[in-house]
């Protein structure tokens, strides 16, 4: 089943947070995939907990007209949602 995926930024910190709506606990592991992303997941199961882009804005302008991430999903909108359409 999809879980909903929130996007949340911390604009005092400047960290963009992706979060798949799991909690964030002190037994993940946290990773750095590149040099200003972090990826925290459960050792366990291997799922991304929460993905965090950190000195975003200040990032954001070296981007150009796109922003990559290493993120791979499924976008749907609930079906109710889709026939209002």
């Amino acid at each position: 089943m999809a879980s909903r995926i929130t996007l949340e930024w911390d604009r005092e910190g400047d960290i963009l947070y992706i979060h798949s709506g799991l909690p964030v606990t002190a037994e993940q592991e946290t990773d750095f995939i590149e040099d200003d992303i972090v990826v925290r997941y459960d050792p366990e199961t291997g799922e991304v907990v929460r993905i965090d882009v950190l000195s975003f804005s200040r990032n954001f302008h070296k981007l150009g007209d796109r922003l990559q991430l290493p993120i791979f999903g499924q976008l749907s909108i609930p079906l109710p949602v889709a026939q209002e359409v």
